[in-house]
């Protein structure tokens, strides 16, 4: 009933191995692929890596439904990470991984904002290799050449040997802000396309693609003003975290995250009515998404375990050590189970040490048996 040092809980019921409309099962979910995050990212450190975080979103208007939105945020990404352009650019920058997340606010005059973080993993060694690698079989191609084409063919080459010395120059200075548009140049031009061609609003190219460098494992300076702390110059807000913990982040001052919905407190009876029709949307619209998706073969390489959301949900409610206060029997939790302002109230009283007033609530037994 009471987490050993922290707030009450309640223990031994079943849990729905929800990521998006579960406060208890989210969390859970999110702190544990948080770790995996940060686990991937110190195992890619050590491998001499480096890291590129992308925020992806779209256009949305007051109108658009978040599903639709939704929709089209999954399908643009997959076909922006799909075909022989995206091939060539990750070659070319050496990226080697990526894992995606989902995220979703919303804003009483924009209506629902769905957006993607993206950590890319990046080899800049091996992206020098691959560039000697090309220029070496673009100049086989020269010798091989007709006459006629050895002049296009040794141009090409050429440019293939200024991309190693570009590649070899950012390996040794590491990517700066020049790489940094370059970048961003070509994702916007393929992700609006692949957004439009998927039916979404085409995005800003202000709003629409955000890359920068992440140095250490850490997000530098990133959306802190979501951060359930406000705290702009809080430290150790690592990667694992920026990109799971949507259930720590608060919106902006025009917005909130789906949680926030379910605060009523002070609100009037059509502000309540809006806010019940929002998270009924929101929940139809996230049930079945994947919050978090790794690239092929990363979490294998990283040596990290595969692990479902429900078994996440069910072994963290496991382990954790409690100290049972009260014991609510069967047939009386569900005559307050579905009733989320009594639950609330029990949790607080048993917080407050006035564990006798639960028995106002619901009938429990004291002190808990062993068995």
């Amino acid at each position: 009933m009471k987490a050993a040092g922290g707030p009450a809980r309640f223990t031994g019921v079943q849990t729905c191995g929800s990521v998006w409309s579960c406060a208890c099962c989210g969390s859970r979910i999110r702190e544990h692929r948080s770790g995996e995050v940060q686990d991937a990212a110190a195992w890619w450190e050590k491998q001499g890596g480096q890291f590129l975080f992308l925020t992806l979103t779209v256009r949305h208007w007051a109108e658009d439904s978040l599903t639709r939105t939704m929709d089209a945020l999954t399908h643009a990404f997959t076909a922006t990470i799909n075909g022989a352009p995206w091939k060539r650019f990750t070659r070319r920058h050496g990226i080697r991984h990526w894992i995606k997340a989902q995220e979703v606010t919303l804003g009483w005059q924009n209506g629902w904002h769905a957006h993607l973080h993206v950590l890319l993993f990046v080899d800049l060694p091996g992206a020098v290799a691959d560039a000697r690698e090309d220029a070496a079989r673009a100049w086989a191609e020269v010798d091989a050449a007709a006459p006629r084409v050895r002049g296009v063919k040794i141009a090409k080459a050429k440019r293939r040997d200024a991309e190693v010395a570009e590649a070899a120059r950012i390996a040794k200075q590491g990517i700066g802000r020049e790489r940094e548009r370059e970048l961003h140049s070509w994702l916007y031009e393929r992700w609006a396309a692949m957004v439009v061609k998927h039916g979404g609003r085409r995005p800003s190219k202000r709003r629409g693609v955000d890359i920068r460098s992440v140095r250490h494992g850490n997000v530098v300076a990133l959306y802190v003003s979501k951060l359930q702390e406000g705290d702009r110059e809080k430290r150790g807000w690592k990667v694992g975290s920026e990109m799971t913990r949507q259930d720590l982040k608060k919106g902006r001052q025009d917005s909130l995250v789906p949680l926030e919905l379910l605060d009523l407190d002070g609100l009037s009876e059509d502000e309540r009515d809006r806010n019940r029709a929002y998270w009924i949307e929101y929940a139809a619209s996230t049930s079945g998404r994947r919050s978090m998706t790794w690239s092929r073969g990363l979490k294998e390489a990283a040596g990290i375990a595969e692990v479902d959301d429900d078994e996440i949900a069910e072994a963290e409610a496991e382990e954790v050590e409690d100290e049972r206060v009260i014991v609510i029997r069967a047939a009386h939790w569900r005559s307050v189970r579905d009733d989320p302002d009594v639950l609330a109230r029990i949790l607080y009283l048993v917080e407050e040490d006035r564990v006798e007033d639960v028995g106002e609530l619901v009938p429990f037994e004291w002190p808990p048996p062993l068995n």
